[in-house]
Protein backbone atom coordinates (compact mmCIF):
# COMPACT_ATOMS: atom_id res chain seq x y z
CA UNK A 1 0.00 0.00 0.00
CA UNK A 2 1.50 3.49 -1.18
CA UNK A 3 2.94 5.56 1.90
CA UNK A 4 2.48 2.74 4.31
CA UNK A 5 5.68 1.68 6.42
CA UNK A 6 6.69 -2.24 6.64
CA UNK A 7 5.96 -4.00 9.90
CA UNK A 8 8.27 -2.98 12.39
CA UNK A 9 9.78 -5.99 14.38
CA UNK A 10 11.42 -5.05 17.65
CA UNK A 11 13.12 -8.65 17.16
CA UNK A 12 15.63 -6.92 15.13
CA UNK A 13 16.23 -3.91 16.63
CA UNK A 14 19.60 -4.12 19.27
CA UNK A 15 18.16 -0.94 20.85
CA UNK A 16 14.83 -2.40 21.50
CA UNK A 17 16.44 -5.85 22.92
CA UNK A 18 18.87 -3.71 25.02
CA UNK A 19 15.57 -2.36 26.73
CA UNK A 20 14.60 -5.72 27.01
CA UNK A 21 17.22 -6.60 28.76
CA UNK A 22 17.44 -3.88 31.24
CA UNK A 23 14.17 -5.38 32.33
CA UNK A 24 15.06 -8.92 32.50
CA UNK A 25 18.02 -7.28 35.23
CA UNK A 26 15.40 -5.84 37.30
CA UNK A 27 13.49 -2.85 38.58
CA UNK A 28 17.12 -1.03 39.40
CA UNK A 29 18.24 -1.38 35.82
CA UNK A 30 15.03 -0.52 34.01
CA UNK A 31 14.62 2.93 36.68
CA UNK A 32 18.01 4.22 35.94
CA UNK A 33 17.89 3.55 32.15
CA UNK A 34 14.16 4.58 31.60
CA UNK A 35 15.57 7.95 33.00
CA UNK A 36 17.69 8.69 29.87
CA UNK A 37 16.81 11.14 27.53
CA UNK A 38 18.25 9.30 24.60
CA UNK A 39 16.01 6.52 24.73
CA UNK A 40 13.40 7.72 21.67
CA UNK A 41 16.74 8.73 19.71
CA UNK A 42 18.00 5.11 20.12
CA UNK A 43 15.08 3.26 19.57
CA UNK A 44 13.53 5.82 16.67
CA UNK A 45 10.49 6.00 18.76
CA UNK A 46 9.18 7.80 21.94
CA UNK A 47 10.74 5.19 25.20
CA UNK A 48 6.48 4.84 26.14
CA UNK A 49 5.48 3.75 22.69
CA UNK A 50 8.12 1.25 22.74
CA UNK A 51 7.67 -0.02 26.49
CA UNK A 52 3.53 -0.19 24.94
CA UNK A 53 4.51 -2.42 22.18
CA UNK A 54 6.53 -5.00 24.38
CA UNK A 55 3.34 -5.17 26.65
CA UNK A 56 1.10 -6.11 23.73
CA UNK A 57 3.38 -8.15 22.55
CA UNK A 58 3.51 -10.43 25.85
CA UNK A 59 7.53 -9.26 25.70
CA UNK A 60 7.18 -7.78 28.79
CA UNK A 61 4.22 -8.09 31.71
CA UNK A 62 3.26 -5.18 34.33
CA UNK A 63 3.36 -6.21 37.59
CA UNK A 64 0.29 -5.91 40.33
CA UNK A 65 0.80 -3.23 42.82
CA UNK A 66 2.04 -5.76 45.69
CA UNK A 67 4.90 -6.66 43.54
CA UNK A 68 5.87 -3.32 42.48
CA UNK A 69 5.99 -2.24 46.41
CA UNK A 70 8.15 -5.26 47.14
CA UNK A 71 10.86 -4.93 44.10
CA UNK A 72 10.71 -1.14 44.83
CA UNK A 73 10.70 0.02 48.29
CA UNK A 74 12.66 -0.92 51.19
CA UNK A 75 11.29 -2.19 54.84
CA UNK A 76 12.38 1.16 56.19
CA UNK A 77 10.67 3.14 53.15
CA UNK A 78 7.49 0.91 53.50
CA UNK A 79 7.43 1.84 57.46
CA UNK A 80 8.03 5.36 56.29
CA UNK A 81 4.89 5.09 54.24
CA UNK A 82 2.89 3.77 56.78
CA UNK A 83 4.16 5.90 59.41
CA UNK A 84 2.88 9.10 56.83
CA UNK A 85 -0.50 7.74 56.74
CA UNK A 86 -0.62 7.28 60.27
CA UNK A 87 -0.65 3.16 60.43
CA UNK A 88 1.66 1.73 63.07
CA UNK A 89 4.47 -0.10 60.60
CA UNK A 90 4.85 -3.58 61.93
CA UNK A 91 5.57 -6.92 60.71
CA UNK A 92 7.72 -8.68 58.28
CA UNK A 93 7.70 -6.41 54.39
CA UNK A 94 4.82 -8.68 52.78
CA UNK A 95 2.52 -7.25 56.13
CA UNK A 96 3.71 -4.09 55.55
CA UNK A 97 2.62 -4.36 51.71
CA UNK A 98 -0.74 -5.84 52.51
CA UNK A 99 -1.51 -3.00 55.27
CA UNK A 100 -0.61 -0.56 52.15
CA UNK A 101 -2.69 -1.85 50.09
CA UNK A 102 -5.75 -2.80 52.14
CA UNK A 103 -6.49 1.48 51.80
CA UNK A 104 -6.04 0.72 47.70
CA UNK A 105 -8.50 -2.37 47.45
CA UNK A 106 -11.37 -0.67 50.07
CA UNK A 107 -11.32 2.70 47.42
CA UNK A 108 -11.69 0.30 44.40
CA UNK A 109 -8.47 0.63 42.89
CA UNK A 110 -7.38 -3.35 41.67
CA UNK A 111 -4.28 -4.52 43.51
CA UNK A 112 -3.88 -7.51 41.21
Amino acid sequence: MFGSRPAFDWRTSSAHLLLLSDYARGPASADAHSRNPHWAEVLGEPLPSAIQQLLAEGALMPCDLGEHLDRKFTVARLKGLLKAHGTGPAGRKADLIDALMLPAELFGYSTA
